[in-house]
This record gives C-alpha cells, sequence and structure tokens, in this order.
C-alpha cells in the first residue's frame, strides 16, 4: 500500500502527522514551501496557490502548484491520495481521481460547522470524506464519516515542564505582531516544548489552543474576527466548552510583552 498525504503549512500539517502515524506501507507527503515540519518520510514540494494568507490566488502558482503536484503523484504512484487543507491538496487529489486512485479529503480540525471551500470542492470528486466532527454531517455530498480529530499518536504530556512559567503568544500566519514571548512559523516539535514550558499560553481558535490546553495551566484563546474565519469563533467556543482551563480573550496585543 501506497500513501500520498497532500496538505499545507500550519494546523493541517498536524493532520498529515496523524495520518502518517496509522499510514500502512510506504508514505509520502506533498506540502507547500512554507511548511518547516520533518515528516520522517519523502516529502515534495508545491507552490502555494496564495503568495499570503490575504491575498488571491495567483495563476501562474496556480498552474506550477499542479505541475509540482501531478509529478508528486507520478513519481510515488500512490494507491490512496489523503487531502489536507488547500494549497497542494486539490491538485493532488484531482491527479489522483484522474489516474483513478482512491482519493479521501480530510476536514480542518477546527472546523466545527462551516465546512471549508477546499473540503467542499473535493468532495464534488473524492471517494470520501473524513468528518473531523460529528455537526459537519451533510455539509459533503453524502460523502462524509466521521472519524474525530486527526492527530498524530503523541503522548502531549512529556512536553509539559514541571516548572512552567510566564505567557506564551502563539501568532498565526497573518498575525503582525513582535515581542519576546511570541511563536510564529516555527516547527511542531519546537513549538510543543515552548508551550510545555509556559503557564499561559494565548492562541488563535486552532488545534494549537486544544494541544495547549494539555500543556498549560491556563489557554486563552482569541479567534481571528476576519468573515471568513467564522469557523475560528465556532472551535473558540467548542474548546471553551470541552476544557476547564480554556477560556476566550479579546486581543493577542495585550498579552505580548
Amino acid at each position: 500500500m501506497k500513501t500520498l498525504i497532500a496538505t499545507k503549512s500550519g494546523g493541517h500539517s498536524i493532520q498529515a502527522l496523524g495520518i502518517l502515524s496509522v499510514a500502512k506501507g510506504r508514505a509520502a507527503v506533498l506540502t507547500d514551501e512554507a511548511d518547516t515540519t520533518d515528516y520522517g518520510v519523502k516529502t515534495y514540494r508545491a507552490d502555494r496557490l496564495r503568495p499570503t494568507m490575504i491575498g488571491g490566488i495567483s495563476p501562474v502558482r496556480a498552474v506550477k502548484n499542479a505541475v509540482q503536484s501531478l509529478w508528486a503523484v507520478l513519481r510515488e504512484w500512490p494507491d490512496e491520495v489523503y487531502c489536507c487543507g488547500a494549497n497542494a491538496s486539490l491538485f493532488a487529489g484531482l491527479w489522483g481521481k484522474v489516474f483513478m486512485k482512491r482519493v479521501v479529503a480530510v476536514e480542518a480540525n477546527n472546523r466545527i460547522r462551516t465546512p471549508s471551500k477546499a473540503t467542499r470542492l473535493l468532495s464534488l470528486f473524492c471517494d470520501e470524506v473524513w468528518m473531523t466532527h460529528r455537526e459537519q454531517k451533510g455539509s459533503y455530498r453524502g460523502k462524509g464519516i466521521y472519524r474525530g480529530l486527526a492527530y498524530p499518536r503523541t503522548a502531549l504530556k512529556k512536553y509539559r515542564a514541571k516548572n512552567r512559567r510566564g505567557t506564551l503568544v502563539v501568532l498565526s500566519s497573518v498575525d503582525r505582531l513582535k515581542g519576546k514571548n511570541v511563536a510564529q512559523n516555527i516547527p511542531h516539535e519546537e513549538l510543543l516544548e515552548r508551550m510545555g514550558k509556559a503557564k499561559r499560553v494565548v492562541a488563535r481558535g486552532s488545534m494549537t489552543a486544544w494541544e495547549a490546553a494539555q500543556l498549560a495551566d491556563e489557554v486563552i484563546v482569541v479567534p481571528l474576527k476576519r468573515s471568513h474565519e467564522a469557523h475560528q469563533k465556532e472551535f473558540a467556543e467548542w474548546l471553551v466548552r470541552k476544557f476547564k482551563n480554556i477560556k476566550k480573550g479579546k486581543s493577542l496585543r495585550e498579552y505580548v510583552k
């Protein structure tokens, strides 16, 4: 069995690690050039569809992404293609279907009720959609199967230090804050270690907050307020209900030093 996992930098890289931890046989990863995650397997790179998280799709980058994704599929010739997020996932999933491979779209872990555009698009032709929350049922043309959070089999407790102190502010890729106690775009392993040493962690409405809840004494979750980031608010509310040590905050800036 050969598996190709198409993903992107950010929270979707965690999903890729989760799928890798249960993959059987040979596996490879296709991700964007900004991803710093060490997957421990053959990793292919594809241009981002958007130069920045807040810009539009670049036609030139889209063509390069399509060619790079095709190259990865042809080189690996996988039996299954797992698609996490946008960027490389879209074309990798499309090429997988063209060559009659099994294509599985994996919804983001922090999507409660609002499905992502990428997964809805992939659901038009994929074989199956992995739902990470039961509330997503009915959003994917009848192809949704509940599988729970896609997360690596990692004992988070090993990162929890005995003497925790200070506040760590974890920024998203679109945040433009600077300070001594901030973390942004760092390898996942390093992020877990830093959160495990902090008494308080402040993060966006992402899986980082979910991880922090199991490492820090207190977690402040501040979801992005942009209209197309409504899923962050939904996930933040879900986290507050699920964890006693998480509460919602108003601004990251007030915690930056």
